[in-house]
């Protein structure tokens, strides 16, 4: 959630499991008579077509996502929200492969 949006990741994306994997994180309008309606943003993640998403977390400004990925050992990945434009990205392969990723300072939910 971030300022009373909610933001969902697709992991596969508009691909579909038949076409080339594009993760994607849709952002929704809070929900109106208990129904989310269509994405308001549409953040589809430019190097990700590569690697399954793990999970994501957003930064507190909002303008960065950083991304868990499980295609290489320690992915952890930021881009631009809403852009999806790739910022940086480490990969280390001395390490294990991430569950989780965490941001400081993160957005706290409303």
């Amino acid at each position: 959630m971030y300022n009373g949006k909610i933001l969902i990741e697709d992991q596969i994306g508009p691909g579909g499991p038949s076409g080339t994997p594009t993760p994607t994180i849709y952002t929704y309008a809070p929900p109106s008579g208990g129904s989310f309606g269509q994405p308001i943003a549409t953040t589809t993640l430019t190097a990700g077509a590569n690697w399954i998403p793990v999970t994501f977390a957003i930064m507190k400004g909002g303008t960065d996502l950083w991304i868990a990925h499980s295609g290489i050992a320690a992915g952890r990945v930021e881009y631009s929200y809403p852009g999806g434009r790739l910022v940086k990205s480490i990969d280390d392969p001395r390490y294990g492969t991430p569950i989780g990723i965490a941001v400081n300072p993160a957005v706290i939910p409303h």
